[in-house]
């Protein structure tokens, strides 16, 4: 009778087992979803392990049978760019070609200089240096504008293609103006001048440059062309605007000299027996015109409001001034000494003196004069705050000539040789190890070299 029951009982719960299979489906298969974790492609570089990710990044999630949860990856940070290491551009013209031997340089041949753009790294080896006017042949003019934006030039071209630069022969030269703000370089004239020099007026947006013995002037935007306004009695070779605006020295044949006063159009004879290849600079508040005759030689002064006329340097002599930014003081050289002289007290100061003492070059903030030297063994550049009479040196193993500031004031580019190696070089103002900026060896040197702001 037991054992009625349990068969009994048996067969019950096979029934009741094959209905619910019957109600419930069969389970699908496990599906293989990926983590959330970056999966390493096949690349030629080695896979860094989890072991050597830098500090922060989160271990990649290893796979268990648990359900974990799966952190989002953050991107790792880009570091962001340093910034130039200094300020402004670097602006210039040269020749890159190879001179030829002695023997073949003629006297019609000609250099074919590009202007370059110098736009600096984050580091002082690291500059991007590019042509952005190209096609200039023989030696052109050029003087930036006094707000620094642009630079005019006076480019001479081969206008009747026979391989020589002579307006005699039809040959032309034209005014452009190149603009760092966009790179534009625009000619200002048309084909019917040689003008030999132009200056800017304080605006920074008109020009006047010479035509024969006549003085001409042209605006930026001057739709009529350049305009006549004064006339001379000989050939003007050479022009400089005060930085005021009111008076125009004006250089001419046989050797005159001339203030132009344009707030009556009235012009001043200085000196009628000089030279008709004067190197003019004015003072920064346009009381003193200083020029030296017969390339850099000689010193002479001029007072604007009474004509008086001061000689520093004997015209049998050399001598480099340059002004002050900020103040009426003029830094000069005669022979191997630096002197400065006042404008407020007449009186000059030897600032110091070696076996050879370069051109001065004053800082932009008109506080400090650097000269390159040369002394005994020693080669390198004097740093000097005038007012003070402290002095620095720094050597570098090579003497520079000329030298340029950079606009915060903390670099110097000067150009010279060291062994066989010519370029120009840049050291801080600190001192230093030198960089080379740009290798010239075998090469014209660059000319019309400026540092100027953005």
């Amino acid at each position: 009778m037991k054992t009625f029951i349990c068969l009994i009982t048996f067969l019950c719960v096979l029934i009741l087992v094959s209905c619910d299979s019957e109600q419930q489906p069969t389970p699908a298969a496990a599906q293989t979803t990926p983590l959330a974790t970056p999966v390493a492609q096949a690349t030629d570089q080695a896979v860094p392990t989890p072991e050597a990710s830098p500090p922060g990044t989160p271990a990649p999630a290893t796979a268990t049978g648990e359900a974990t949860a799966t952190a989002t990856l953050s991107p790792t940070a880009t570091p962001t760019p340093a910034g130039p290491f200094t300020e402004g551009q670097i602006i210039f013209l040269w020749d890159s070609n190879p001179l030829p031997p002695p023997e073949e340089q003629g006297i019609h041949m000609y250099p074919e200089p590009q202007l370059y753009v110098a736009t600096p790294g984050a580091a002082p080896d690291e500059w991007q240096i590019e042509p952005v006017v190209t096609g200039i042949v023989g030696g052109p003019f050029m003087v930036a504008a006094p707000d620094a934006s642009k630079l005019a030039m006076i480019r001479s071209d081969d206008t009747n293609v026979d391989g020589y630069i002579n307006p005699e022969f039809g040959d032309v030269s034209n005014i452009y103006v190149y603009a760092l703000a966009d790179g534009s370089f625009n000619r200002l004239t048309n084909n019917q001048f040689n003008p030999l020099t132009v200056s800017w007026l304080p605006d920074s947006y008109t020009l006047t440059y010479p035509q024969a013995n006549n003085l001409l002037l042209v605006r930026l935007d001057s739709s009529s062309g350049p305009q006549s306004t004064k006339g001379f009695p000989d050939r003007i070779t050479r022009i400089s605007w005060s930085p005021d605006g009111r008076f125009l020295a004006v250089n001419r044949f046989p050797g005159n000299l001339d203030l132009l006063d344009a707030t009556n159009d009235e012009v001043k004879p200085v000196l009628a027996e000089t030279d008709f290849d004067l190197s003019m600079v004015w003072s920064p508040d346009s009381q003193w015109l200083a020029f030296t005759i017969k390339t850099n030689r000689g010193l002479f002064l001029v007072k604007s409001e009474t004509l008086e006329v001061l000689e520093l340097v004997n015209d049998a002599e050399y001598s480099y001034p340059a002004w002050s930014p900020t103040q009426p003081h003029l830094a000069f050289t005669h022979g191997s000494t630096l002197y400065l002289w006042d404008a407020n007290t007449l009186e000059v100061q030897e600032l110091v003196s070696a076996d050879y003492i370069s051109a001065p070059a004053w800082s932009p903030d008109g506080s400090t004069i650097a000269v390159g030297f040369t002394a005994d063994e020693r080669k390198g550049m004097f740093i000097g705050d005038p007012s003070t009479g402290e002095k620095q040196e720094l050597t570098i193993a090579m003497t520079p000539y000329p030298i340029y500031w950079s606009p915060d004031g903390q670099w110097l580019l000067y150009s010279s040789q060291l062994d066989e190696q010519s370029g120009l070089y840049l050291v801080s103002r600190q001192g230093g190890t030198p960089y080379l900026f740009l290798e010239t060896t075998g090469t014209r040197p660059p000319q019309y070299v400026f540092w100027l702001p953005e």
